[in-house]
């Protein structure tokens, strides 16, 4: 279902005679454009969380840095980046199909994926994004960990936030 969607989105915009109008691309984007500013009113603690994620994982794009470059898109560059010679020119996707299903449904859900986001070619393994733990330096006064402050983005918020976020290197209890 998903994938299929997301193919029918791919063609509409690959298709001139059926692309969307530049009014409903401006709407759509002044949605998110309106989600991403409501970051900075967070409460404290959601923003202390996700700078630790920010931190913990790679990789990942900070959501100014995602808003800065949402502000020059315009419809000819999405329908650019959606163009049947670069969105599904290559590719690569990997399954996981788990619970209440027999093997051949899971195979025949597969196919349809596959089916609905017809890559061109498989993307080499070297260009592939995969999603990494970052390992945390110790800090240089102790061998205790890091320490990440961040001014809160929601200056009119008089409260603080305190993420604790531990890295246990060792699978043995004895060293945890």
């Amino acid at each position: 279902e998903v994938a299929a969607r997301l193919y029918n989105f791919y063609q509409q915009l690959s298709s001139p005679s059926s692309s969307p109008s530049s009014a409903s691309f401006d709407r759509y984007k002044d949605i998110v454009t309106r989600e991403l500013e409501a970051f900075d009113n967070l409460q404290p603690y959601q923003h202390a969380g996700y700078h630790a994620n920010l931190l913990l994982e790679e990789p990942k794009w900070p959501i100014p840095t995602i808003r800065d470059a949402l502000l020059p898109l315009t419809l000819a560059d999405l329908a650019a980046f959606a163009s049947p010679s670069t969105l599904f020119s290559q590719g690569y996707g990997t399954a996981l199909l788990q619970g209440n299903i027999l093997e051949s449904e899971a195979i025949a859900l597969t196919e349809t994926v596959a089916a609905a986001i017809p890559f061109g070619a498989v993307l080499p393994k070297e260009k592939r994004t995969s999603r990494q733990i970052t390992r945390l330096p110790a800090t240089p006064s102790s061998s205790w960990g890091l320490l990440l402050r961040r001014p809160e983005e929601n200056k009119e918020n008089t409260n603080g936030a305190c993420q604790l976020c531990f890295q246990v290197e060792s699978k043995e209890m004895k060293t945890r």
